[in-house]
């Protein structure tokens, strides 16, 4: 009877072996599964960056604005463009010091200093004459390669509540990318015309 129970219970023993090999067995697979997975999935992923694009929808726009870390659609450039310009153009000499903020947020290092300077000088002589202008855009050339726009308008001023002068204007604005994100360099006119 001894003997019996012994072997009852090595059949138990085994059975409870071969169970837990089943089981150690079945999960070996599912983190070697898992490992599998995870490798192909990270390999998969650093395929892809640097190839993503994130597209932007202007609420006015019909157009299809992309940016990737490296390069941006034309039309892109040409709504930052103008946003940009009739923030700093559109302009009292009230209103000059808070819309130099908000353009400078826009602006790379690297050309920081230069155009903080410029857009400070035209403040003073704002605010000295009592100077308001206005511009009115009339259309782009952008140059998405070298990230370039050139923007064509009119620019009203007036002293007070007289319009003193109407002028054809060139604006160029060369920007650079900053991880994704597009910032001005350059800001400059090109062209004065006459109109009055």
């Amino acid at each position: 009877m001894v003997h019996l129970g012994l072997a009852m219970l090595k059949k138990i023993r085994d059975s409870k072996i071969a169970k837990l090999n089943w089981k150690k067995n079945y999960l070996s697979i599912g983190l070697g599964a898992s490992i599998v997975a995870n490798l192909v999935l990270s390999i998969s992923i650093s395929t892809m960056i640097g190839k993503e694009r994130i597209v932007l929808l202007w609420p006015d726009s019909a157009d299809e604005f992309w940016v990737t870390p490296k390069k941006v659609s034309a039309s892109y450039l040409k709504e930052v463009s103008q946003y940009l310009l009739l923030t700093t153009l559109n302009v009292t000499p009230q209103t000059a010091p808070s819309r130099r903020e908000m353009f400078m947020n826009y602006v790379h290092p690297s050309g920081y200093g230069e155009i903080k300077s410029q857009l400070i000088l035209e403040e003073d002589v704002l605010k000295k004459k009592n100077i308001s202008k206005m511009f009115s855009p009339i259309g782009y050339e952008v140059d998405e390669k070298s990230l370039k726009v050139k923007a064509i308008g009119e620019l009203t001023t007036w002293v007070s509540k007289e319009k003193i002068s109407q002028e054809r204007v060139i604006f160029t604005l060369g920007y650079k990318m900053n991880i994704g994100k597009v910032q001005l360099i350059e800001f400059k006119e090109e062209l004065h015309e006459k109109k009055m």
